[in-house]
């Protein structure tokens, strides 16, 4: 899960699974946003056969990153 969580500060999309949903993944996250990082989480799936997953978009725009925030 920590190759999960170094991937999610820098620019670009992850895709976590389902079974990765744990309080740790959730205030990494929150702990990002209040960083000012652009983040958008969204669930993912066919709405006919939903799979739980989660995708993490990090902006390329996200001018925390282009300050050095991390």
């Amino acid at each position: 899960m920590n190759d999960l969580m170094t991937k999610m500060e820098k620019p670009g999309t992850v895709i976590v699974p389902r079974i990765n949903r744990t309080h740790e993944l959730h205030l990494h996250l929150q702990g990002l946003k209040a960083q000012g990082h652009a983040i958008l989480i969204d669930e993912m799936g066919d709405p006919l056969a939903p799979s739980g997953d989660l995708i993490v978009y990090h902006y390329l725009t996200c001018t925390a990153c282009k300050k050095g925030a991390i």
